[in-house]
């Protein structure tokens, strides 16, 4: 009898970690189908050309940007030893002021986790998309409106010709060593070798 305890225990503990390790994960690409977190659940969006590109490294323990027609996403975890140097929202926000340059913001919108942001520039828009755990943060650009509208019902589709053309390819990730947008907590990181 106190061996089926223990195995229960076991198997319980172990399928609680699976949930949180489900938990924690997004969305997963697979070809061109994006399956992505929801407050409803998983969605799954087909995309036009999806390109990945992995973006780990020095401070980010599992790093990626997705780039498509469709949208631009970026993925970070960082290292149990580093933090970001700010609030992680507010600094992609800068950096994507300071890469597109002249955005307005429209509407603010926060759906379950997700806080999502309608820009416009000159009569182009598109939706920015954040949301994080403890130790991970995605942020998305949705020109088309598809991502946005299926977390919040207030968000509505763009129209083709008043959708956002330029393509974002700009990561946080590769940029940190000009922008330290996060760093290795204590300031003991060093850029170059010690001498």
């Amino acid at each position: 009898m106190g061996n089926l305890k223990k195995n229960i225990i076991v198997l319980i503990s172990v399928l609680a970690m699976q949930t949180v390790a489900l938990a924690a994960e997004y969305f997963f690409l697979e070809g061109k189908n994006l399956q992505l977190r929801t407050p409803e659940g998983i969605r799954t969006f087909t995309l036009e050309e999806p390109l990945q590109r992995n973006r780990a490294g020095g401070c980010v323990r599992r790093g990626f940007t997705l780039d498509d027609t469709l949208l631009h996403a970026e993925y970070l975890q960082l290292r149990t030893s580093c933090a970001w140097n700010g609030l992680a929202s507010s600094i992609y926000h800068g950096f994507l002021r300071q890469r597109v340059g002249g955005l307005n913001v429209l509407e603010r919108f926060e759906a379950g986790d997700y806080k999502i942001v309608l820009y416009e520039k000159g009569k182009k828009r598109f939706y920015y998309l954040s949301t994080y755990d403890a130790s991970s943060v995605l942020f998305l650009l949705d020109y088309s409106g598809e991502l946005a509208r299926s977390i919040c019902a207030r968000c509505g589709l763009i129209a083709k010709q008043r959708r956002f053309e330029k393509t974002f390819d700009e990561s946080l990730a590769q940029h940190n060593f000009v922008g330290h947008y996060f760093s290795k907590e204590g300031g003991t990181e060093r850029f170059f070798p010690p001498r």
